[in-house]
């Protein structure tokens, strides 16, 4: 009777390893919260006597939510700041800038990963870019606010490494693929383009 019991788990224990090995690749149930710079586009500032300047071109910055409800697949929110024109001028204070909030999905395939701890990934999502454009002026007391909104689009590829269980180190390239806005002040007509980005997130849940 033990032969045959431990006979039956010889021939079983291969597959019982497989499939633990194959789990723990598993993500459903995790989420991870990542904040992170861009390193493409350019960005100046300038002061003198009558004006303080801030421009950038590119993406600058963004934030996103990933919850995994699969152990490939997650759900994914995602805001970001692009071009951004901002100044003070003779008592006036103008600030301008494309904020998308997007929403869509991510895939980290396990045929692609390294390992547990480096994941590679693609995102795919779509939502509103809104150009936003506010002027204040100290001297004749009149605030202005001006809006515009596009649906876009944003397909990315990029890398989580999950240094401990609840720290990740992300780097990521994005494409974002926007209409033409009509009423542009400092930012350009068409903000579509290559970003790449580096930052760090913070995950909870999950294996």
């Amino acid at each position: 009777m033990k032969l045959a019991h431990l006979t039956i788990v010889t021939c079983f224990l291969p597959t019982m390893l497989g499939a633990q090995s194959l789990d723990s690749l598993g993500q459903r149930g995790r989420t991870l919260l990542a904040f992170d710079i861009g390193l493409t586009g350019t960005h100046e500032a300038s002061v003198d006597p009558s004006k303080i300047t801030a421009r950038s071109k590119g993406q600058v910055a963004s934030l996103a939510v990933t919850h995994f409800v699969h152990r490939e697949f997650a759900i994914e929110i995602s805001g970001a700041v692009l071009d951004e024109n901002n100044y003070v001028a003779a008592g006036r204070a103008h600030n301008e800038q494309v904020l998308p909030l997007l929403f869509g999905v991510n895939w980290a395939p396990t045929a692609l990963a390294v390992n547990s701890e480096l994941r590679p990934f693609v995102s795919v999502a779509a939502g509103p870019y809104f150009h936003a454009i506010d002027d204040a002026s100290a001297v004749s007391g009149m605030q202005s606010a001006v809006a515009e909104t596009l649906i876009g689009e944003r397909i990315g590829v990029g890398a989580n490494w999950y240094l401990a269980r609840h720290f990740a180190l992300q780097l990521e390239g994005d494409y974002h693929a926007v209409p033409s806005f009509a009423s542009v002040d400092g930012i350009r007509r068409n903000v579509s383009g290559l970003a790449l980005s580096v930052g760090f997130g913070v995950a909870w849940g999950g294996p």
